[in-house]
Order: structure tokens, then C-alpha cells, then sequence
């Protein structure tokens, strides 16, 4: 995987990234940039915890070692950011659309529309099974699915899954994910057993 090396000023320079107020998100800073005359997302990597750090940075390699293998509409990371020889954060293509929340949040948009990209993400689902039974790609799933996390070009029609450097590829380990937490839904269901250890 490409590193780009800056400095730390150059880091410093980086232009936030503005989410909508109603996405939540806590693991990380997100900046603009342009790289080779691509307009890139900088997401940045969290060091207080040295586990943490060496798997997000194994998730993202691995990511791009098997991108062959993922579906089209994985936004895979593409390179690392270094400061100082250190990696910091990681680039991922810019995305025009906009989120699967904003879409079924908007009554103005037919519930045709929703059915259709509901219904493209089951198909997603589907394709990631038969990765994990026909590819080296045993233990492949995405981390932490849910409607901010998916982007939606309406003109064309197009789907892609984001924030994927919180997916289990080829490991046991598991990040924080918007559905799987002990304050969400999911807290009340029967059907799992919960983890009680945080």
C-alpha cells in the first residue's frame, strides 16, 4: 500500500471534513485533501492503544491486498498517511452522494427508491457469503453496517459501503459498531448472547 509522507505542519493544514449533524462518529478525525489531483478523505488513526493501532493498520493492508476479491462497492483505503515516519491516517476516495439515513429519512423520496437500495444491500450481503466460502477470505465482514455508512449516488444509481477500516478480515477481532454497543436495539433482542465484557 502507498505512503504518503508530510510533515507535521502539512497535517496540521488539513482541511476538516464537515459530516452531517446526524452522523455520529468517535473514532476518528476526518480531513480533505487533494492528492495527484484527486480529492481524497483523510481519516486518522487513533495510537492510544498499541492493539488497536497494529490491527487498524493490518485491517487497512489487508483491505488492499485483497481488493481483487471485494465487492465493487467497497470503498477501500488507499493510502497511508506517515508524519515522521510514523503512520497517522489513511486516505479513501471521495464520495458525491449521499448517505442511505439521509434517503429513507426523506419524505419527498418514493418508497421504491428505498425498496431499491434496501434491496441492493441484501444482494451486497449475499456476494460477501459467497466470498467467504469461494476465497482465502474465510472471516470477511463489515464492522460497523448501518445507514451512515452506506453513500448513495442517486443519479447513477450507484451504492458504496464506507468506513470499512472497521470490517474483520481475516482476524478475530472486532471494533465499536453503531448496532452493537450496550446502548442500542440490539440490547434488548433474546435471540444472542451478549457480551457483558467492555
Amino acid at each position: 500500500m502507498h505512503i504518503i509522507n508530510i510533515s507535521k505542519r502539512e497535517f496540521k493544514r488539513l482541511n476538516p471534513f464537515q459530516l452531517s449533524r446526524s452522523i455520529i462518529h468517535s473514532e476518528a478525525d476526518l480531513y480533505e485533501m487533494d492528492y495527484c489531483g484527486e480529492r481524497k478523505i483523510v481519516k486518522t488513526i487513533f495510537t492510544y492503544d498499541k492493539d488497536y493501532y497494529q490491527e487498524k493498520i493490518r485491517t487497512i493492508a489487508t483491505l488492499d491486498e485483497y481488493s481483487s476479491y471485494l465487492p465493487r462497492s467497497f470503498t477501500i483505503p488507499d493510502n497511508f498517511i506517515a508524519v515522521r515516519n510514523k503512520i497517522k491516517a489513511f486516505t479513501t476516495p471521495f464520495l458525491n452522494g449521499e448517505t442511505l439515513d439521509f434517503i429513507l429519512n426523506n419524505p419527498t423520496i418514493p418508497i421504491e427508491e428505498h425498496i431499491y437500495y434496501l434491496t441492493k444491500i441484501g444482494t451486497i450481503l449475499e456476494e460477501l457469503k459467497k466470498i467467504r466460502k469461494t476465497t482465502p477470505l474465510k472471516e470477511l465482514y463489515i464492522g460497523d453496517l448501518h445507514e451512515s455508512n452506506i453513500i448513495i449516488n442517486r443519479f447513477t444509481k450507484e451504492l458504496n459501503i464506507i468506513d470499512l477500516d472497521s470490517s474483520r478480515i481475516g482476524s478475530s477481532f472486532s471494533y465499536t459498531a453503531k448496532y452493537l454497543t450496550p446502548f442500542s436495539l440490539l440490547k434488548h433482542q433474546d435471540k444472542y448472547i451478549l457480551n457483558k465484557v467492555i
